[in-house]
């Protein structure tokens, strides 16, 4: 009932607007003084699946993007690769801390990938 008017109205069915059928993740480099896109990253692998993000922001490095979707996934900014690490996370709020060279994680109560997750606090980096 229209409370102004004291009459019944009829309501139409819902139109609904047929899914994408692919969307188009990607992280965009933009030129800061025109706002033109200078790079396209593809983010399909990371972020088409059926998981919520971490509870800790996404970090970046010179050479990387490491979002926290569903783990820890490096985006190669020279290559556009993804690679997916569903071993390693960080905890709530700090997350995972790229720092001069190592990716440091810490604790976490995540119980996804429970049996190749890493518990404790790490320091990883690349075999020298």
């Amino acid at each position: 009932m229209d409370v102004r008017e004291g009459q019944r109205k009829t309501l139409k069915k819902h139109q609904f607007v047929p899914k994408q059928k692919t969307l188009d993740y990607a992280v965009l480099g933009l030129d800061p003084a025109t706002g033109q896109v200078k790079h396209r990253y593809s983010t399909r692998q990371i972020f088409n699946v059926g998981h919520h993000h971490r509870c800790y922001r996404n970090k970046a490095t010179m050479e990387f993007l490491l979002s926290s979707r569903q783990r820890v996934e490096f985006i190669d900014l020279s290559s556009g690769e993804n690679e997916l690490h569903n071993w390693a996370r960080g905890g709530c709020l700090l997350g995972i801390m790229p720092c001069n060279g190592p990716l440091y994680l810490t604790l976490h109560p995540c119980d996804c990938y429970i049996a190749t997750k890493l518990n404790g606090f790490y320091a990883l980096a690349p075999k020298r």
